[in-house]
């Protein structure tokens, strides 16, 4: 369990590894969620602000306005750019993975 005071909650992905039996090959799991820590454009704050549920709002109803899909699609290329863009802390993080794996 992750303490609640620890920095990998302010992340939008994960990294792992995966190792197969009888393999000596090691391969590499990125994992990116849709999640609001706090480091996103200013409209997609806004937006996140007066819609308590994004980014978990239901997808029952397919029509999404078009602010809507903008803060989706926002918080997706925020995410993503921030967990393929390398950082000096980024190699302590992933200490920290590997020890709470």
């Amino acid at each position: 369990i992750v303490p609640p005071e620890s920095d990998l909650h302010l992340r939008h992905f994960a990294v792992g590894k995966i190792l197969y039996e009888n393999d000596p090959v090691e391969g590499i799991l990125v994992y990116v969620k849709a999640s609001v820590t706090g480091d996103e454009p200013d409209y997609v704050l806004d937006y996140e602000r007066r819609y308590p549920l994004f980014p978990h709002e239901s997808t029952s109803d397919q029509f999404f306005s078009e602010e809507q899909m903008e803060a989706y699609r926002a918080l997706g290329f925020h995410a993503m750019r921030v967990a393929l863009r390398e950082r000096p802390h980024t190699a302590e993080i992933k200490a920290e993975d590997s020890a709470q794996a």
